[in-house]
């Protein structure tokens, strides 16, 4: 009897194991937010972690943000990917996730993403992200940097996985409301309309003492002013558009310099 029963327990545990998401049972150890530079205190790391795990638990979707020294020479695309792909990065079996990499030494930053990842974070998106987050680099500020990249981050999912409904009753209300708002300016317009008779001599749509021009002059009406946009040069190191990493799994990605 007891040896059925640690048989039941061994089976269950096993069980457990199997469901858990490929990023569980993959992930080396690392946490989400990795800082090898000492630029962060304990505590700093600690709820940034804490947000990460939120994000990750809450849209099954790693957001990883990694502190480095140097690159050592190498890509930053390139050693963002690996650094995704070989630490265990990405949720579930297409490994879902973006990572912000920062080299401190050289100060360059590279948004790489994979699965599911490279569909939420567009280039568009990933822009965004930049806009937030660069500034605070600038600044030396890297806890506030990686918060704003994770809340943008989150941000961006809650937009992509939640459902667009529309309410019927709302549908309703649009189109009264459009109806009105339509009628109200056709029926003052329709008020000011006063009826003529119908005239069959032309005689009739001639002013009875003519057309007098007491005078003439031209009058300045209005100037037109055309604006173009100068384009801004863009201080990033581009965009890598969709790729192949080292690991031979499949990436998109941008950074730039602060």
């Amino acid at each position: 009897m007891k040896r059925v029963w640690c048989t039941l327990v061994v089976v269950l545990l096993t069980c457990c194991w199997m469901i858990l998401p490929a990023s569980a049972v993959e992930r080396t150890g690392l946490p989400l937010v990795v800082d090898e530079t000492g630029v962060l205190s304990q505590q700093e790391l600690d709820t940034l972690n804490v947000k990460a795990e939120e994000i990750e638990e809450e849209y099954h979707c790693d957001v990883v943000v990694a502190y480095i020294n140097t690159l050592n020479g190498v890509n930053v695309m390139d050693y963002a990917d690996d650094y995704f792909d070989y630490n265990g990065y990405g949720y579930g079996s297409s490994h879902d996730g973006i990572l912000l990499l920062v080299a401190a030494e050289e100060r360059e930053y590279w948004m790489t993403c994979t699965g599911k990842g490279m569909e939420y974070f567009d280039r568009y998106t990933r822009d965004n992200l930049e806009y937030n987050f660069q500034p605070y680099l600038a600044q030396g500020d890297w806890y506030n940097a990686a918060g704003s990249f994770l809340v943008g981050a989150e941000t961006v999912l809650y937009q992509q996985t939640q459902p667009a409904s529309v309410s019927p009753v709302m549908i309703l209300v649009d189109l009264a409301l459009g109806f009105l708002l339509s009628w109200i300016p056709l029926g003052v317009m329709k008020a000011d309309l006063h009826p003529v008779t119908k005239g069959v001599e032309a005689s009739q749509y001639i002013a009875k003492n003519g057309v007098q021009m007491s005078d003439s002059k031209d009058i300045f009406l209005r100037s037109v002013r055309r604006v173009h946009p100068i384009e801004r040069e863009r201080r990033d190191s581009g965009d890598s558009s969709t790729h192949v990493s080292s690991s031979g799994t499949t990436h998109t990605g941008s950074g730039g310099k602060f």
